[in-house]
């Protein structure tokens, strides 16, 4: 069953400007990308330094001479307010609400913050204001609950409460519900649209499967424009397709196709949605869209709002989910990927034949370019979905990149700006990851709770995991975190391996990434599914989080002692995954070292014979075998040699430990017999 996130997980630290790529998070002495595995022999950190990537205020003239719809009027960071999601404009001033704090804030027209309070009885502390809609007189405000709060903005004092028949996240004032008394469309992400008259009783519903925008987080009333009147959606949307901005037909409950993705212009890649609202008061020229960007971007912007003739032809290529879902994997862990390529018809006009085109390359050379996908008779609105795969490739150390891009052959696409989608991995040597490197939010846990976050890993074959990387967003000094590994049957099962914990220090700043080993050396691992969650003792270890690459019941959450909670669900309105990372060793080589020797216990796992070789170092040296009661099943020495060998094939299945002494020194390492 999917459930919604509770409202005590709280959002924290957008992120504004700050970045950090796929070899920063993988810490250690040298990256693991390059082969080095310093990273799982202690632990380690580096800190993300901060970079300024403040969006540049327009300060557009309301009175400027824009033609087109999604003309930018202006684009404001909220330099100030973290977290803005929610606006609206009176007529002199903007209000901005936070999501997760009961603060409001109002700003001149050209987006400088002018105040800054909070009004009793609207919002929490940890839960603010979702959206804000105004009808002249009074500003509503939906606060993710069933009340939608009155407010007098000339006082700025609650003038009453309405109670709506489901908990509000967009809401949109509509002058023209119930004969001209005036209602509400209220929304919550998966959801209906509702409209309530101004006492909360139901009027009319455009079901979620008539409007068809998924993860809608903001909504706004469009009597204005032909054709109308209409309802605009920003939605958060699935993996790579979020934050954009639909119109949906209020009279035949139907989505008219009309796409804007705000990454094209005032949203930051990957973006997350928030609130919209529509007015004429900002420019008395045009109508004005206003919305909210949230994470990296958390910005005011504002669009023209005009009548517009959705383009004949028009496909376009939204996204490619790739399988298995990771954008870092070991070579020893390698299996068949495939990829899914998610297609629109944009358009007024069926695509008689639209061919979507896949390359697979290293950089420089395509190394796999399977035969073009046709979708027939694609028709208009439509959705379609183009797969390529089960190309395996080479075990080697390098970067690929994934390209689809569509074209509709006889036909003369009209918009070619969205016909390409593109995504970048690795395959690496130690390291299997599910971002991209670049965290957009973070998520975490209310201060004063435990606590456990994480997220599920598929290994395909035998390997070790030798640790988890993990980047902390304001960790607070004094405060402890672990990591443990869980076995994963639907749900986080049982703790099979853990850290030790380690201990914040006042050098812990903002964008901490930790790596942490796991106790008794690296985990032995079948093929199969695995998660690794990170415990909170006390105070606030947000993690961060990226939009990037959206899976469905892949990260969780759970509250001391509760049940386990999916983030990731299609109803949560967090669409992310956590920057956490697993590391592995490869479980064919296991290089131990003892003093100035190092020694390369081979193949593991091993049927017929061990071999453990000295790789440095000039000295003979005795290997022991045990099981894991401790007996001692076999032992070899080497006599003045670089290497010995221990005969296993009579030996039962299963683990063993390799102990190899040098000059009255020993370390031990761990094989399998298979």
């Amino acid at each position: 069953m999917k459930k919604t996130i509770t409202t005590m997980l709280v959002l924290l630290s957008m992120m504004a400007g700050k970045e950090i790529t796929a070899q920063q998070l993988i810490v250690g002495q040298k990256s693991t990308i390059t082969g080095d595995r310093s990273d799982i022999l202690s632990t380690s950190k580096s800190a993300v330094s901060p970079q300024i990537n403040q969006a540049v205020s327009k300060n557009v003239n309301p009175n400027n001479n824009v033609q087109n719809i999604f003309d930018i009027q202006f684009d404001y960071p909220l330099t100030g307010i973290a977290a803005g999601v929610s606006c609206v404009y009176t007529g002199t001033e903007f209000w901005v609400g936070r999501w997760n704090v009961d603060s409001l804030y109002t700003l001149d027209p050209l987006g400088n913050i002018t105040a800054a309070f909070k009004i009793t009885g609207v919002g929490t502390s940890t839960s603010g204001v979702r959206a804000l809609t105004y009808d002249g007189t009074y500003i509503y405000a939906a606060v993710n609950t069933t009340s939608i709060k009155k407010i007098d903005p000339s006082t700025k004092t609650l003038a009453g409460t309405i109670t709506a028949p489901a908990a509000v996240r967009g809401l949109a004032y509509d002058s023209t519900a119930n004969a001209g008394a005036g209602g509400f469309w209220m929304s919550n992400f998966n959801t209906d649209f509702t409209l309530i008259s101004m006492t909360g009783t139901v009027l009319e519903t455009i079901l979620l499967t008539e409007h068809g925008v998924p993860g809608v987080y903001g909504i706004a009333f469009d009597p204005y424009t032909s054709g109308g009147p209409y309802i605009w959606a920003y939605g958060q949307g699935t993996a790579g397709d979020s934050a954009k901005i639909q119109r949906v037909h209020i009279p035949t409950h139907t989505n008219t196709h009309l796409v804007h993705n705000t990454w094209n212009d005032v949203a930051e890649s990957p973006a997350i949605a928030g609130s919209l609202s529509i007015t004429w008061r900002y420019d008395p020229m045009h109508y004005t869209l206003m919305g909210c960007a949230q994470d990296a971007t958390n910005s005011l912007f504002g669009y023209e709002l005009t009548d517009y003739t959705p383009p004949a032809v028009d496909a376009q290529c939204n996204s490619i989910d790739f399988y298995p879902p990771f954008t870092q994997i070991p070579t020893f862990e390698i299996s068949q990927l495939t990829w899914d390529v998610n297609l629109t018809n944009n358009g007024t006009d069926p695509i008689a034949d639209l061919s979507t085109n896949f390359v697979f390359d290293d950089g420089t050379t395509g190394v796999y370019s399977p035969a073009d996908f046709h979708t027939l008779g694609f028709t208009p609105g439509s959705s379609a979905v183009a797969s390529f795969g089960n190309f395996v490739p080479p075990p080697v150390v390098q970067a690929y990149n994934g390209t689809a891009s569509v074209n509709t052959n006889a036909q003369t696409d009209q918009d070619p700006s969205n016909d390409i989608a593109s995504y970048s991995m690795n395959i690496t040597d130690t390291v299997m990851a599910r971002d991209n490197g670049t965290p957009t939010g973070s998520l975490g846990l209310p201060d004063g709770t435990a606590g456990v976050l994480g997220q599920v890993f598929e290994i395909p074959s035998y390997g070790y995991i030798s640790s988890a990387t993990f980047l902390l967003r304001n960790p607070t000094e004094g405060d402890s975190v672990n990591v443990d590994l869980y076995t994963y049957g639907g749900l986080p099962d049982v703790v099979v391996a853990s850290t030790s914990y380690y201990v914040i220090t006042a050098a812990d700043s903002d964008g901490v990434v930790i790596t942490l080993p796991f106790n008794g050396g690296p985990f032995a691992a079948s093929a199969g599914i695995y998660f690794l969650g990170v415990n909170q003792s006390n105070a606030n270890i947000t993690l961060g989080t990226s939009s990037f690459n959206w899976r469905a019941d892949a990260a969780y959450f759970q509250f001391a002692g509760g049940a386990w909670q999916t983030v990731e669900s299609n109803t949560s309105p967090f669409i992310l995954c956590y920057l956490l990372r697993m590391n592995m060793q490869d479980p064919s080589i296991s290089v131990a070292e003892i003093g100035n020797n190092k020694f390369q216990v081979y193949p593991n796992p091993a049927s017929s014979q061990l071999t453990v070789q000295i790789l440095e170092g000039n000295s003979s040296f005795g290997v022991e075998l045990y099981d894991m009661l401790g007996n001692l099943v076999a032992e070899s020495k080497s006599v003045a040699a670089s290497k010995t060998t221990i005969d296993v094939s009579g030996l039962a299945k299963g683990m063993y430990v390799v102990k190899t002494t040098v000059e009255g020194n020993s370390t031990t390492t761990k094989v399998s017999i298979n």
